[in-house]
């Protein structure tokens, strides 16, 4: 029987049974082979942290009026602990989850987010009438739950106050929600469901009357 010199390290059931011609150690590998595989896939056994970023993982937002002018946007953190962005757990054992956390200040990324859900929407619009929305990011939440890949889930809750100079406008309360679907523990994945949180909260504020009103100037209490 040949041998393997040190180190070599046979990684299919062809070089095995390459070794001996026989059909039982081919019959074998073959065998124990999904399992070796299934081996390598990563495991849920402790948190999980994540760069957040920004880029278009959904469909096209709704437009800005066309009466509106710049939109500029100032975020504030209000929530008690920005560490922690969520959890992530096993679909057969929900009681033993792992924390999921953002890496970073999350104040920028919910700025670039939103200005490039905007920009996507067409701001700065045709009008004259100059705004900004002054953001408070109260909640954000990020969920995994995994089996052989995972499902990801994710909420929002802004605070905004649209201000025309330094007068308040709008003030209204803004959710959103994502969903994604992907590997355990993908970077991407995280990203792009928190991403689509966002945009579905920005498609929420352009559904409410007044705010589009008050991105051109015309106040709620006006």
């Amino acid at each position: 029987m040949p041998t393997l010199a040190l180190g070599e390290r046979p990684c299919s059931a062809d070089s095995h049974s390459s070794l001996t011609g026989g059909f039982n150690v081919r019959f074998w590998v073959l065998l124990f082979l999904p399992f070796a595989v299934l081996g390598c896939k990563a495991t849920l056994n402790a948190g999980a942290t994540f760069p957040p970023k920004y880029y278009a993982s959904g469909p096209e937002p709704r437009t800005v009026p066309a009466c509106a002018g710049p939109i500029a946007v100032t975020v504030t953190d209000g929530r008690e602990n920005p560490s922690e962005a969520g959890r992530r757990f096993e679909e057969q054992k929900p009681a033993s989850d792992y924390p999921i956390k953002m890496t970073g200040d999350a104040i920028p990324y919910v700025q670039s987010a939103l200005e490039g859900i905007l920009k996507r929407a067409g701001n700065p619009g045709a009008g004259t009438t100059a705004t900004t929305l002054a953001v408070t990011l109260d909640e954000l939440y990020l969920e995994e739950k995994t089996y052989v890949n995972a499902e990801f889930s994710a909420g929002v809750a802004l605070e905004v106050v649209v201000k025309v100079g330094n007068t308040p406008c709008w003030t209204g309360e803004i959710t959103g929600q994502g969903s994604n679907y992907g590997g355990v523990g993908e970077t991407e994945a995280y990203q792009q469901t928190l991403n689509r949180a966002f945009e579905n909260a920005v498609f929420n504020m352009f559904r409410q009357k007044k705010f589009r009103e008050a991105l051109c100037g015309k106040c709620a209490s006006s």
